[in-house]
């Protein structure tokens, strides 16, 4: 099995860990799950991470605009 750094991807998408590395990138996440908060931040960011947690979840939420 590949190293994996984490489990959702650029897109907030839940990563399935049963799919190959080698599928498209869209083919190896659960269809309609996302992630859009903070949890997805790998270490703390600083006094207020408001402004990047709302820029994140936008970023999902064009993602998940794209797929429909």
């Amino acid at each position: 099995m590949a190293n994996r750094k984490g489990v959702v991807d650029a897109d907030g998408r839940v990563l399935d860990v049963t799919k190959t590395s080698n599928s498209v990138a869209s083919q190896r996440c659960y269809p309609g799950l996302y992630v859009a908060d903070a949890s997805i931040i790998p270490t703390a960011l600083g006094v207020n991470p408001s402004l990047t947690i709302s820029a994140l979840s936008v970023r999902v939420m064009r993602a998940v605009i794209q797929e429909l």
